[in-house]
């Protein structure tokens, strides 16, 4: 039986890395999630919502679009034809009328309800995932709450397992670690991943990693409250304000050691 779990601060964090990393505009508030996405790179389908859920590869996903399809006017033989062109590995925009897309973003935010619970659904799944990797691994090293790392992991780990569907070989791997594990041997792993090495992909390492730091400071900055109090998803688990600021009382106000950005108590100005 599974007993680690993620804080609720941790489980928003998580969440919000995903967010941006699946879809970085809407995250910004610069478009709405709540539109039709293709990805256009590894085996990914048409997808939709805040956690870009994918038709061809999440089933829960296919029937709750089949759904909303319906709901928004579209034939049985139009929700057919839509979906048999959805669900292909890399498909494209141009595989689809602009008439089409209009009528597919239409129904998607008319139906904001069921999108939002397959978000759920998938968030719910993909925190479970992390929770249950560290679980498996041990809160050792890097999969420590209190390792200084330990932000940069679960962000890693979570959109990992979005893109891929889980964390068993992640999980593995790092169970068989003898040493306590760090962030760069979390990086080491992923870059040697067959996503970033097959000659089709259009995912390139560096530039996820680059992405991932972006969504870091993304997350971060949500967490300080930088960020519009409007920009929230409706989990159960999410901050209500007061478990962000748990992680401060649980500090060592007679701490010595140097400081570090995730740090609750970074402002500390002799450097140490």
């Amino acid at each position: 039986m599974m007993s680690y779990q993620l804080s609720k601060s941790d489980k928003e964090f998580v969440f919000n890395v995903n967010k941006y990393m699946e879809n970085a505009p809407a995250a910004l508030g610069k478009k709405s999630p709540y539109h039709v996405e293709f990805a256009a790179k590894g085996n990914s389908g048409l997808s939709f919502g805040v956690m870009q859920n994918d038709v061809k590869t999440n089933g829960v996903a296919r029937k709750q679009f089949k759904t909303i399809l319906a709901n928004g006017g579209f034939s049985q033989k139009e929700i057919d034809d839509i979906v048999s062109r959805a669900i292909k590995a890399n498909v494209t925009r141009d595989k689809f009328t602009p008439e089409e897309i209009a009528r597919m973003n239409e129904a998607l935010n008319n139906n904001l309800s069921l999108v939002e619970e397959v978000d759920r659904q998938n968030a719910d799944r993909m925190i479970n995932s992390v929770e249950k990797a560290i679980d498996a691994i041990g809160a050792r090293g890097v999969f420590n709450s209190s390792h200084p790392d330990f932000h940069q992991a679960i962000g890693r780990m979570a959109h990992w397992s979005n893109q891929t569907g889980g964390l068993n070989e992640f999980t593995e791997h790092f169970s068989n670690m003898k040493k306590d594990p760090g962030l760069q041997d979390i990086k080491n792993y992923l870059q040697n991943q067959q996503n970033f090495k097959k000659t089709n992909s259009k995912q390139n390492y560096a530039s996820w990693e680059a992405r991932m730091e972006e969504a870091q400071k993304y997350a971060h900055d949500k967490q300080a409250g930088v960020l519009s109090k409007e920009d929230k998803f409706n989990h159960d688990w999410y901050d209500n304000g007061y478990e962000c600021l748990a992680p401060w009382a649980k500090q060592n106000p007679y701490r010595t050691n140097a400081a570090y950005g995730y740090d609750p108590l970074v402002l500390n100005l002799d450097g140490k």
